[in-house]
């Protein structure tokens, strides 16, 4: 948490994904306010889709808190458009 108050995202992401998976099973308050920091240093760190994604994650969170401070966050972030092949581009 501490790399990210002093900007060093890419540090932070390492130790708060380490943190994260170690603590899985926990649901402690220590492990939402990692997540929490997880998905800033994911924003700031230019890792959007992982932002959005463990912030939609932690929307179904059965911690009212936890899952209300998600909603809120991802109301900024547009709906996943599904991918219609027909627009893709293929190139030779």
């Amino acid at each position: 948490m501490e790399a990210v108050k002093r900007k060093q995202y890419s540090k932070a992401v390492q130790a708060l994904e380490a943190f994260c998976n170690s603590q899985a099973h926990s649901r402690s308050k220590e492990y939402f306010q990692a997540q929490m920091y997880l998905v800033r240093a994911y924003q700031e760190n230019g890792q959007s889709s992982q932002a959005i994604a463990l912030c939609r994650e932690m929307a179904a969170c059965e911690y009212t808190q936890v899952r209300e401070w998600a909603q809120r966050l991802c109301q900024r972030y547009p709906p996943a458009k599904p991918v219609n092949p027909k627009q893709q581009t293929h190139l030779p």
